[in-house]
């Protein structure tokens, strides 16, 4: 089933009589009251952002006017009015571009128009058109699309007792947002990602890691390496997927044997986002 994040903004027009008549000419404060919710799951208390059972901990919404940007919010879980933040729009056409994500070390770079991580995880996007005017008054629901990928590793033979760390590598992967388009940006080559293994898995079978990207709604590939190393440093096992397909809002599981070879890999596609895709070595 795909699980889809919604945001509600209700945009909460201020009585005249609080405003001067010069502000009133200007423009109106709108409040976006946001909350979310995933498909057959009840309704998040407000101020809550959860896909896949995991919060969101980052809310950035910028305001175009013909273009130009005009101003910008960025909101942590830890704020008071975390998803419900309060913008003075001028009266006109706006365009007003939502991302929400619980990616870690963001960097905002408005020259760019970029929001890049140093690791991502879930990330959606909306970029939503609006007319102020002084009788604009209504409840808007902004409805956020995801726009990551992510690839999830299965190893299905019993980790190796000396293991110590899982190195997934990409032969390309995308870490940042073009946030006027939703298009992926911060093309990184030859992108290592590390996990380490926990020692309740050693000598276990099970083991499992996934890690996130920013893609383009067309597929594309990249070729794969997945090695374990022990704490020395040295490869105790490996393997390689080439051409390993990719598309927004999919994950593609690669499972298959590491420690001991003589498995073909196989990919799949997994139901909780898109229809899923999967490989195995």
């Amino acid at each position: 089933m795909r699980k889809v994040l919604f945001l509600a903004a209700a945009c909460i027009v201020l009585a005249a009589c609080e405003k001067s008549a010069d502000n009133a000419a200007e423009g109106k404060d709108v409040t976006f009251a946001m909350s979310g919710w995933e498909t057959e799951v009840e309704p998040l208390t407000r101020s809550s952002l959860v896909a896949d059972g995991q919060a969101l901990t980052d809310v950035w919404v910028l305001d175009y006017v013909g273009g130009e940007l005009k101003q910008q919010l960025h909101q942590v879980s830890t704020d008071a009015d975390f998803a419900e933040p309060t913008l003075t729009l001028a009266y006109g056409e706006h365009t007003i571009y939502f991302v929400a994500s619980r990616g870690v070390d963001p960097v905002l770079n408005t020259t760019a128009h970029s929001l890049t991580f140093g690791k991502v995880r879930d990330t959606f996007w909306k970029a939503y058109n609006c007319t102020v005017t002084g009788s604009s008054v209504s409840n808007i629901a902004v409805t956020l699309d995801r726009v990551v990928t992510r690839m999830r590793v299965n190893i299905t033979d019993v980790v190796d007792a000396n293991a110590t760390t899982l190195l997934l590598k990409q032969s390309k992967w995308y870490l940042g947002l073009d946030y006027l388009n939703g298009e992926p940006t911060a093309e990184s080559t030859d992108y290592v990602s590390s996990v380490t293994i926990p020692d309740s898995y050693k000598g276990q079978t099970g083991l499992q890691a996934s890690i996130f990207g920013f893609s383009a709604a067309t597929n594309w590939s990249t070729d794969v390496i997945i090695e374990c190393r022990k704490a020395d440093n040295g490869v105790i096992g490996s393997a390689s997927v080439d051409d390993v397909p990719f598309t927004r809002n999919r994950t593609s599981v690669l499972s298959g044997k590491l420690f001991s070879h003589g498995g073909n890999v196989a990919v799949a596609i997994e139901t909780d986002w898109l229809d899923a895709f999967e490989m195995a070595w």
